[in-house]
């Protein structure tokens, strides 16, 4: 498989990517891997999922991406073994790992850090490194409220070496910040490279406390760095939107004695000032800095997506001075002594405030260097809901009883530490921090993932007729729109970033923020789909970041990690965890797996483990309960209920050749193929959540477009593919022709089974109908899957769908865009099922006339 640098992507150090292969085209567990010159370049690889017979399907490789360069190509065989490995060995403090020029001690489990003693080429540069946690409570008293801020301890309760690979170890952490009756679990990973000289952090923080009293003040990683030498020769730089700020920790330059500028200007280039001890020089040098200033603490503070600030002080008890604003940072620091120091920059910055860095005790002989996911000096982040009660008829939410709770909920951060000798020049930080910010990427071509049709159905880019190309410019267009929306409505914020959101008030000229069922999407009809299918079609790197914040979002704060609801999600809501829906397809696999084996996300890997128990879970979740002892579990409807549990088992299977998991999907399939229309029965089932066997239970009036439209065509059709099922590829046949069938050919097809059903929505059928056309040469089929499609084209609605109306601009004469007709439901599944339907049944497109003709028709077509 060749593979290439994604554009606007950074070379840092090393890169884990994926390749996908054909079943059976490989059972080979090692691979080499050459550079674009044909150069052998050492990788390290695991395989990360398996087809049915055992096969490779997908691995996950590992190499240094200043090595690799931009183009690459990855064959089964051995690997070319690195001149040097990184070692591993127990120590009595845990394990010293040996990484080329990077050394340092993970400590054990009980320990109330993460490593110590990090050094360069031998001289230690960071002598601890720990999560540190600022727990804000707060009590309600009769004469008001009393708030206190409490720094938590932290106890590490499992350190383990999770790969310990020749260029990489990867070491995981998990355990909490202890408070009192509010215990926050964290999972920590940390990424050692072979002569890396950077250190990656992911630091993932569960919610579990009590709304009303726990609240979030402050969290992040702490790093000791000793600095060498006299604190003249201290510095700290920080990357802004209004360049490089540079200071000392003294600022040598005084009026009396009277030293000039010559000193200072040294200091500002960045060089050390060395006197010859015993020389006016080196007396004028200790007067001078005895009666400076001693600047021991910044702080930068990126307070919301368009303010940050710069500010430092001199010792506690004492102000804090500003010293420069601007309007996003991408969170970049050095801090460094005569000799070296560290650089430290996270990930998303501005984009994921409140955020911060900081340097503290920087005068000394070790500054405190911190990196702050949510930064103290913003407001304490408040998890309670914005109403003690549920509001399911007036605003979409679903049922009446309060269903909201954080408890459970997960943010992931990511940070990076680079060690440095001497002090980094402002284009070495900008440099690193570009790296942070967009590291690299190497993917295939989409013509080489489409060849092999990993990850399902879809087209490649169709441009031979005029109706292919107006499709295509709306379904780009719908990806800069939404693009343009992140920016203008700032869909910004640590626990909100990568969400778009899900109705539009055009009266108000605004999403509906603040309304119940209509503010956050939370993976609803599967946008998460639409983003990396649309990615794999293109190639285009701004797509991918679009849905690797979408999918890092949605599989941290949309799901339950934790309690009685874990490996579940909430419904879309004004809260991400406030809706009283609690369901398996907010968090089914099929949302991140291309993140996972695009990208070898060990995050994503947790998570796509986590909701394997969604299966079990149901039993606490209201909705699901019948009542009866024999199935305690019913009221599991075929889609999207049990199309998300399939979802999730699949991808165990594939990763951890689960038989149990395999079992449980073929059980299902079994029983609903007992059921008079299969598929289209139900859609309610009694289910056993052990065994996976699904038991018909008879019809009931319910909307069947949610069977189709939240990813379950999507999870069926690769499910189908991946067995090779072909009972199960006759059902979806079945059921995309009866949906698209007129009432009096449902009635005479199934009789009274089909009697006060609501198929709606025709158009989430489009690629359902496809695929049964394509597997029973229906014309016909494919001609009513093209006509709902057109019918509910956005071309509808105008000539030029996304181009935004202008209903305003700002000051600075910016153009504020809407459309009155938008939702992120009917965005996201019509371009889905267009993205299936060009690749399954192109040929049947009408000319783009009689697509405008049909787009025409009065319909409601429903969103």
């Amino acid at each position: 498989m060749k593979l290439h640098l994604l554009e606007n992507r950074n070379i840092g150090s090393y890169a884990t990517f994926g390749s996908y292969w054909d079943k059976g085209e490989t059972t080979q567990e090692t691979f080499r891997l050459t550079d674009g010159r044909g150069q052998s370049i050492p990788v390290q690889t695991e395989i990360a999922a398996r087809w049915p017979d055992g096969s490779v399907k997908w691995a996950r490789h590992t190499a240094d991406a200043r090595r690799l360069g931009s183009h690459a190509e990855v064959l089964p065989g051995e690997a070319a073994a690195p001149e040097r490995a990184i070692r591993v060995d127990e120590c009595p403090d845990g394990w010293r790992i040996g990484a080329g020029q990077v050394t340092l001690t993970v400590c054990r489990a009980g320990s109330d850090c993460l490593a110590a003693d990090v050094c360069l080429d031998g001289r230690q540069r960071v002598s601890r490194i720990a999560p540190v946690f600022l727990l804000e409570r707060r009590t309600q008293h009769p004469d008001g409220e009393d708030i206190r801020v409490r720094r938590i301890p932290i106890r590490v309760e499992t350190a383990e070496i999770e790969c310990a690979g020749p260029l990489e170890c990867v070491v995981r952490y998990t355990g909490c910040y202890d408070a009192p009756d509010a215990r926050m679990p964290f999972v920590i990973r940390m990424y050692v490279g072979l002569d890396a000289g950077d250190i990656r952090f992911d630091h993932t923080f569960v919610y579990h406390g009590v709304e009303e009293r726990d609240f979030l003040k402050g969290m992040g990683l702490r790093f000791h760095a000793p600095l060498s030498g006299a604190a003249y020769n201290h510095h700290v730089k920080f990357v802004t939107d209004a360049g490089v700020f540079h200071e000392p920790a003294i600022l040598m330059e005084s009026r009396i004695p009277r030293t000039g500028s010559a000193m200072k200007e040294v200091q500002l280039r960045g060089g050390n000032l060395s006197f010859p001890a015993g020389t006016p020089e080196a007396e004028l040098a200790e007067r001078v800095a005895a009666d400076l200033p001693v600047w021991n603490r910044y702080a930068l503070t990126q307070l919301t997506a368009d303010s940050w600030a710069l500010q430092k002080r001199t010792r506690p008890g004492r102000c804090m001075l500003n010293c420069r604003y601007g309007r996003r940072t991408d969170g970049a620091m050095a801090v460094s002594g005569e000799d070296g120091g560290v650089m430290l920059a996270s990930r998303d910055f501005w984009q994921r405030h409140p955020a911060g860095l900081e340097a503290e005790a920087l005068g000394s002989g070790e500054a405190v260097c911190t990196v702050w996911f949510h930064s103290p000096e913003a407001q304490a982040y408040d998890f309670r809901h914005y109403d003690d009660r549920a509001y399911p008829y007036s605003n979409y939410e679903g049922f009446e009883w309060y269903g909201a709770s954080a408890d459970g909920i997960a943010a992931t951060s990511q940070c990076s530490l680079m060690l440095v000798s001497g002090h980094p020049c402002d284009a070495e930080l900008r440099a690193f921090s570009a790296a942070v910010q967009k590291p690299a990427v190497y993917v295939a071509s989409p013509e080489e993932y489409h060849a092999k049709r990993a990850l399902g159905q879809w087209s490649l880019p169709c441009t031979e007729n005029e109706a292919e190309r107006s499709l295509e410019s709306v379904m780009a267009g719908a990806i800069t729109f939404y693009q343009g929306q992140i920016e203008q409505r700032r869909w910004y914020g640590l626990f909100d970033y990568g969400d778009f959101m899900h109705s539009y008030d055009p009266f108000r000229h605004t999403w509906k923020y603040d309304v119940g069922g209509c503010a956050w999407q939370n993976t609803e009809l599967a946008p998460t789909y639409w983003l990396w299918l649309y990615f794999l079609r293109t190639g285009r790197e701004d797509v991918f970041s679009l849905a690797e914040a979408m999918s890092r979002h949605a599989s941290e704060t949309d799901i339950y990690h934790t309690g009685p609801m874990k490996g579940i999600g909430s419904r879309h809501n004004v809260r991400h965890w406030g809706c009283s829906c609690k369901e398996p397809r907010v968090s089914m696999a099929g949302h991140h797996r291309p993140m996972l084996y695009l990208t070898g996300d060990r995050r994503i890997g947790d998570v796509l483990d986590e909701v394997v128990c969604a299966a079990a879970s149901l039993d606490n979740v209201p909705f699901y309960h019948s009542g009866t002892a024999e199935y305690p579990v019913p009221n599991v409807r075929t889609g999207p209920d049990w199309s998300s549990l399939v979802s999730n088992w699949m991808t165990a299977h594939e990763r951890h050749l689960d038989e149990g998991c395999l079992n449980r999907i073929l059980r299902g399939i079994e029983g609903i193929s007992k059921a008079p229309m299969r598929l289209g029965s139900g859609p309610a089932f009694d289910f056993d959540p052990q065994t996976g066997r699904m038991t018909y239970i008879g019809e009931q009036k319910r909307g069947i477009h949610l069977t189709l439209c939240m990813g379950a065509v999507q999870v069926w059709m690769e499910t189908a593919d991946a067995y090779d099922h072909a009972l199960f590829k006759d059902m979806l046949a079945e059921l995309g022709q009866a949906y698209l069938m007129t009432e009096e050919e449902r009635a005479a097809a199934y009789g009274d089974y089909a009697k006060g059903k609501n198929y709606s929505m025709d158009y989430v059928a489009g690629a359902l109908a496809a695929f049964g056309a394509k597997h029973t040469g229906n014309a016909e089929l494919a001609r009513r899957a093209w006509h709902t499609l057109l019918l509910a084209s956005p071309r509808r609605y105008t000539d030029t769908p996304f181009a935004g109306d202008v209903y305003a601009q700002t000051a600075d004469g910016t153009p504020l865009t809407e459309h009155d007709w938008v939702s992120t439901n009917y965005v996201s599944q019509w371009c889905l099922n267009v993205i299936v339907c060009l690749e399954l049944i192109r040929e049947y497109l009408p000319s783009l006339q009689e697509a405008d003709r049909i787009a025409a028709i009065p319909a409601n077509i429903g969103k």
